[in-house]
């Protein structure tokens, strides 16, 4: 079974054709709805991707007789007071892992500090073995442009008021949210009444008077980022955590 939570990554599984392979939501980390779940699963084995620390999960997956393995583990505890006032919680939710296997030296480096280091061990980043130069020689997009990628909310906004300032006529904007169902918010947000949009999802053409093409789909950003003139990732303009370079480094564009 693999759990998510968000609808973008539900219709990834959805589109990956997983032969025998469950999906669901993963409870919030409420004590008696994720007793309830741990129960009705009954695993042998929770792996966790990346940094999903959730007590209650932790605890009653420990009690369940459940191993806990993380993989590529990032780890960034709280400062100052806040880190504190929540070391010993980390300590003690962490303790309920048998192994994190960690995504670079600086993570390792981060989780001595709250679980015993025979539980851990240096990996690297998996997400490297799954670059590939392979990207489909049809561009989406027929039109110079500069690429917003992986935007998180208000980040469009921000972008957008700067570039309707630029008043150019030769390159377009391309927005790939991070999270294309929020498409509703970000046209919220947007003057529509003086800026000529066009939406991928709803497949409106590109013409000449558009100046801003929503790409609100999953699986072609390797596309996106290919023929852009550049590409400006999303987490630059908010406080939320930016989007590894690695890929589009690897297909060579500029960032």
């Amino acid at each position: 079974m693999i759990t998510s939570n968000t609808p973008s990554s539900k219709f990834i599984f959805k589109e990956s054709c997983l032969n025998g392979v469950d999906h669901c939501y993963l409870p919030f980390d409420f004590f008696f709805a994720t007793k309830k779940f741990v129960k009705s699963v009954s695993a042998d084995l929770l792996i966790i991707i990346e940094t999903e620390i959730w007590p209650n999960l932790y605890r009653l997956c420990k009690k369940n007789k459940t191993k806990i393995i993380t993989i590529n583990g990032r780890f960034n505890p709280p400062q100052g007071l806040l880190g504190l006032m929540s070391k010993k919680l980390y300590i003690s939710t962490l303790d309920k892992i048998n192994h994190i296997y960690c995504k670079s030296e600086k993570d390792v480096s981060a989780f001595k500090e709250y679980i015993e280091e025979s539980k851990i061990s240096l990996t690297g980043n998996i997400k490297h073995s799954l670059v590939s130069s392979d990207v489909d020689t049809e561009r989406i997009v027929d039109k110079k442009y500069v690429l917003l990628a992986s935007s998180h909310h208000r980040e469009e906004i921000i972008i957008i008021k700067e570039w309707l300032k630029l008043k150019s006529n030769k390159h377009l904007l391309v927005i790939a949210p991070r999270h294309p169902e929020r498409l509703g918010d970000i046209l919220s947000d947007i003057p529509l009444s003086g800026v000529n949009i066009a939406i991928r999802s709803k497949a409106e053409k590109i013409r000449g008077s558009t100046q801003i093409y929503i790409a609100d789909t999953l699986g072609e950003m390797n596309n996106l980022i290919k023929y852009s003139e550049f590409t400006i990732f999303g987490g630059s303009f908010v406080d939320v955590g930016g989007t590894h370079s690695w890929k589009q480094l690897h297909i060579q564009k500029q960032l």
